[in-house]
């Protein structure tokens, strides 16, 4: 049914075990608050973006090098602090198993710090293909229909055979839906969850329904 299935990764596939603001504070030594809205307009850019960008305008008064080092430092510290769902690192293969199909991950967010997050969980070993919407080869934020086609066209995608699953149905569902994808809108826990068989997977896409799903226990 699915040649290619496409996960969110932020409240997707991981999540956060200290706040962002509190490692940012850690980090910078300073209150994300103070350096509001600078710091979102930066990060939240629809382009190309690492994240140093942020930094060099939040923080102009600091030398190049204590801005580089910041940058290291907040994006290990980052990804140090997420935690995947159950069931995440063997997700891949189950799905591969029974759809024969293609695995990968589109995220929002400055590159370094995605891809950081991405190694740091070790899913660049378990997907096929990760992006995001900071990478220079992508450049787009959702929710957006030219970034659905960008991917189709990068990963050789058919529309009719490819699934979009994420958290929020706004941004990660309804454009690739748009796109003629189908889309499965998901709240993942590592709460006790009844057990989803594959082929309900596959129906609640058609009820528009928010799914709890417990991925270890996804049969």
């Amino acid at each position: 049914m699915f040649k290619t299935i496409v996960f969110d990764l932020d409240m997707t596939l991981c999540y956060p075990t200290e706040r962002f603001d509190d490692v940012f504070n850690t980090v910078f030594g300073t209150t994300l608050e103070s350096v509001m809205p600078t710091w979102m307009e930066k990060v939240s850019i629809n382009g190309a973006c690492t994240g140093i960008e942020a930094i060099e305008s939040c923080f102009p008064e600091r030398d190049r090098k204590e801005k580089e080092a910041l940058f290291s430092a907040f994006a290990q510290r980052w990804a140090e602090v997420q935690t995947l769902y159950h069931g995440v690192h063997s997700l891949p293969d189950r799905l591969r198993e029974q759809y024969q199909c293609r695995v990968g991950i589109m995220t929002n967010g400055p590159s370094v710090f995605q891809h950081s997050v991405i190694e740091a969980l070790g899913l660049n070993k378990t997907f096929d293909f990760w992006y995001s919407s900071g990478d220079a080869s992508i450049a787009l934020r959702k929710p957006n229909k030219a970034l659905i086609k960008l991917l189709e066209q990068k990963e050789r995608i058919d529309p009719a055979s490819a699934l979009f699953i994420g958290d929020t149905l706004e941004k990660d569902i309804a454009p690739a839906i748009a796109c003629g994808w189908s889309g499965l809108h998901v709240n993942p826990t590592d709460s006790t969850t009844e057990p989803i068989s594959f082929s309900s997977f596959e129906k609640l896409m058609d009820t528009g329904r928010c799914v709890s799903v417990n991925w270890s226990q996804l049969s």
